[in-house]
């Protein structure tokens, strides 16, 4: 995401929604993707976010997808 957002001339702190699909979602895996939004969105300001569990995606290896939606002025 950072390198994405950066090549259109923003920061991270332009990302103001998260949506992330996790396969096969256990309570232990909150405090995990918890840790990772706060270290780098931190904890003042996040983005907003969405967490929907799924039963898989596209690429059997994947665990994770995260769709990001950006204002960049």
């Amino acid at each position: 995401m950072k390198i994405a957002i950066e090549s259109v001339g923003g920061t991270m702190e332009n990302i103001v929604m998260l949506r992330i699909y996790k396969v096969d979602y256990l309570p232990e895996d909150g405090p995990i993707i918890s840790s990772i939004l706060k270290e780098n969105f931190g904890t003042y300001n996040p983005p907003a976010s969405t967490w929907i569990n799924i039963k898989g995606l596209e690429n059997e290896g994947f665990m994770i997808e995260i769709e990001a939606q950006a204002v960049v002025i």
